[in-house]
This record gives structure tokens, sequence and C-alpha cells, in this order.
């Protein structure tokens, strides 16, 4: 059996889908210029928004950085598991 295939292609497929569960999260956050586009009052959580720049920063640390972990996490086990096996 290949469980280092299996689990490659999980991460993959898990990846992904965390990757476009935090790139639709950050689209419903609304940045300084959209706020001074729409005008009006503004809430009081809405005091210090991100800026386009900062969201786009944050946005591909959430999205890249824990799959990275997960993907090390998980061949640093393989590793150690066919350590085992010689």
């Amino acid at each position: 059996m290949r469980f280092a295939r299996g689990l490659f292609r999980l991460w993959l497929v898990g990846a992904v889908l965390w990757a476009g569960v935090v790139i639709y999260d950050a689209s419903t956050i609304e940045t300084t210029e959209s706020l001074q586009a729409r005008g009006g009052e503004v809430a009081p959580w809405e005091l210090n928004p991100p800026t386009r720049r900062q969201l786009v920063g944050r946005t591909a640390a959430h999205a890249i950085l824990p799959p990275a972990f997960v993907l090390a996490l998980g061949a640093s086990l393989v590793w150690a598991v066919r350590g085992f096996r010689r």
C-alpha cells in the first residue's frame, strides 16, 4: 500500500479547500479604501480596518502557512515510519 501517495493526495485536496475558504473569507472583509468609498457612518470595529496590501499579505500567509506546516509534518512522519521498516 502506498500511504505516502495517499497522504499527499489527501493533503493536496485539503490545501486547496483551505485556500478557498481563506480567500472567500478575506473577500468579505472591507478595506480602508472600500470604507472610504462607501462613506457614511463607521462602526467602532471599523475604525482601523486593514489596507488592501495588508489584507493580501495576511490572506496569503493564512492560505499558505498551515498547509505547508501540515505537509512538513506529514513528510517527517512518513520518513520516520519508513525508518522502522528497514
